[in-house]
């Protein structure tokens, strides 16, 4: 056994590993999940509405400027 001098009392070692144990529950993966998915929105919204034409074409042109983008990243 080992013992912890906390202030005037003592505490056993297995008590104190108990206030720092993380919980393993899937609520944070579920709230990043959706914290992802709804950056993806926020990018797809701004990409929709930045440009002149509609919506699905300004989706489309920025789609295609960041694939010629990435090919060039590749090319010699």
């Amino acid at each position: 056994l080992s013992r912890l001098r906390v202030g005037p009392k003592f505490v056993d070692a297995s008590s104190i590993a108990e206030l720092y144990r993380v919980s393993k529950s899937g609520s944070g993966w579920l709230w990043a999940l959706i914290g992802v998915l709804a950056a993806i929105l926020v990018i797809i919204l701004i990409a929709g509405f930045s440009g002149d034409a509609g919506f699905v074409d300004n989706l489309i042109d920025s789609w295609n400027n960041l694939a010629l983008s990435v090919q060039g990243l590749f090319k010699n």
